[in-house]
């Protein structure tokens, strides 16, 4: 069966209720007929590239059944480019487009026309200088002298014993569950909102994961819950900073220490973040570090594990080199290396290295420019807070972030999904994150949950992330602008239904539906008259009780 193309004038869209016709086709260019004020609409958006046309303006202002055949472009718009506003992949329908539009070019809004994407990587320095200095060495394995000077480098800055560079963070999880001597049987303490390596690296070695629940305010894994989720089969606890926000480690260090725990640090997201004034990473007898592109100072792909426990120093050499001990060899320590335990081969090219290295030299500069847009988003979406549109991160005061990445918590599942997909018309990426992992069907087979982990599951549906790399610059403001608009259209659009018959389907269309986190939908009054909907103030009340622990 062939794809429906709808053709609609955006006016009549509202007017004449047909969201529903929109929700059920793959693709609905929308003519500009008439104007968009009287639906709070806007039909252009000012970009870096200059004003853009959201959808194609005519020459006939006011009709609004008009004949396709008969509806012309309008000449103002002649040769510039206009918007398809699509649900699905639309490109396969250029042709049959073209006919219905004649030769004026066509932009298709997909993922690779995002104006402001949600990350973009950046040369910090002597990037592209470096790696040609790593060529010229002819040292383009592991362990070369780039990799040496980013190991110094780390245990410079994080004051460990050892720091170790991987391929991945992926990798260096997977040799902290090989330190800590996981295995079958054995359980592992994490949260659920985290990314699936946190979990693999232990199911890998036959451990079963076991998901506590997440604080509302951080999204950190709740310390309160994890002395009741430890059995006689826990090993260690894995914490994850999430945002580069720092867990409460005095508490989850010291429920360790009570029960002989290990505790692991993924501090993928944490470098150069810091709990009471000591660095991330540092806490627990192993930690791991990403350098993924999405990340604050990047190598493409990436991680490094940071051993804090000098009794497992030599060991991570061993099973980092494949479990032989080339690298005592490599010293002089030993006059030949062979197998002498478990390993991989997690060591990464020294080019990449080479990259890393010049964003280390440059980490100061690019951490306060981050900190610089996160404290724009976080001042200019404080009004929208104030009114209880939205909800920004929180801070507690013991910790120093990394500005890691800024998000927000919208009041349902469904306005979340409404905010990303309008802030995509607007050519802005903005993502949700993690699915928790208890719901995933891996999660369901190898781990285990402890208790319903309600708040991870209402949080997680709420969330969304703001577009955050260096370079972005006022480009926030062009995404918080995208953000207040979301808001205002969605009550111009209720006002402007009032006393239509297609009022009451449209209201239906933009009505809250009840979350886990208790929100009340709205009156049939509020959604016709556009006031600003009620948040319960009970489930705010809890959101918030835990700031500043």
């Amino acid at each position: 069966m062939g794809k429906r193309i709808t053709l609609i004038q955006s006016s009549y869209v509202s007017w004449k209720g047909r969201f529903d016709i929109i929700g059920s086709i793959d693709g609905s260019p929308l003519f500009d007929c008439v104007s968009f004020a009287r639906c709070g609409w806007h039909n252009r958006v000012t970009t870096a590239r200059g004003v853009q046309w959201l959808t194609p303006p005519t020459e006939t202002k006011g009709r609004y059944q008009q004949a396709i055949p008969k509806t012309r472009i309008a000449g103002s718009c002649a040769g510039e480019r206009w918007r398809a506003i699509s649900r699905a992949p639309f490109a396969a329908l250029a042709p049959r487009l073209w006919a219905f539009y004649g030769g004026f070019e066509r932009e298709v809004m997909l993922m690779s026309d995002m104006k402001i994407g949600f990350n973009r990587p950046t040369l910090a320095g002597n990037e592209l200088e470096y790696i040609r200095q790593s060529l010229e060495q002819a040292h383009l394995s592991g362990d070369g002298a780039f990799t040496k000077r980013c190991h110094a480098w780390l245990e410079r800055r994080l004051g460990a014993p050892q720091a170790l560079l991987t391929h991945s963070c992926t990798a260096a999880l997977e040799m902290a569950a090989l330190l800590t001597d996981v295995g079958p049987g054995d359980e592992v303490i994490m949260p659920s909102y985290t990314f699936v390596s946190t979990a693999n690296a232990f199911v890998l070695r036959g451990a079963v994961p076991v998901f506590v629940d997440i604080r509302p305010d951080t999204l950190n894994i709740d310390e309160r819950l994890i002395e009741a989720a430890i059995t006689p089969r826990t090993r260690a606890i894995c914490v994850v900073h999430y945002a580069g926000v720092a867990c409460d480690m005095d508490a989850i260090c010291a429920i360790a220490a009570r029960h002989g725990l290990a505790v692991i640090e993924d501090a993928a997201q944490a470098l150069m973040s810091a709990y009471r004034g000591r660095p991330l990473g540092t806490f627990g007898a192993l930690s791991a570090f990403s350098f993924h592109e999405t990340k604050n100072l990047i190598s493409g792909e990436g991680g490094a594990l940071v051993v804090n426990d000098p009794d497992l120093i030599t060991r991570a050499e061993i099973i980092r080199e494949k479990g032989t001990n080339r690298t005592r060899f490599l010293r002089g320590e030993v006059n030949k290396y062979t197998w002498v335990d478990v390993g991989s081969s997690y060591l990464p090219s020294d080019m990449l290295a080479a990259f890393l290295l010049a964003q280390f030299e440059n980490a100061d500069r690019l951490d306060e420019e981050r900190h610089a847009m996160w404290n724009a988003y976080h001042e200019a979406l404080a009004p929208l807070e104030e009114r209880g549109l939205l909800r920004r991160p929180l801070i507690p005061a013991e910790c120093r972030h990394n500005a890691h990445l800024y998000y927000v918590l919208a009041r349902t599942a469904g306005e979340r999904n409404a905010l990303i997909a309008h802030l995509r018309t607007n050519g802005v990426q903005a993502p949700f994150h993690y699915v928790p992992l208890h719901t995933a069907p891996a999660g369901r087979r190898y781990s285990r949950a402890a208790g319903e982990l309600p708040v991870t599951t209402d949080l997680s549906a709420r969330l969304l992330r703001l577009p955050m790399w260096y370079g972005l610059g006022a480009g926030t403001g062009q995404v918080v602008e995208a953000v207040q608009d979301f808001f205002r259209t969605v009550h111009s659009r209720a006002a402007a239904t009032t006393g239509y018959a297609a009022s009451r389907a449209m209201a239906r269309h933009l009505a809250w539906v009840r979350s886990a986190s208790g929100e009340v939908p709205p009156t049939p009054a509020e959604a016709a008259t556009g006031m600003p909907l009620s948040i319960n103030a009970n489930a705010l009340n809890r959101e918030g009780s835990t700031v500043g622990k």
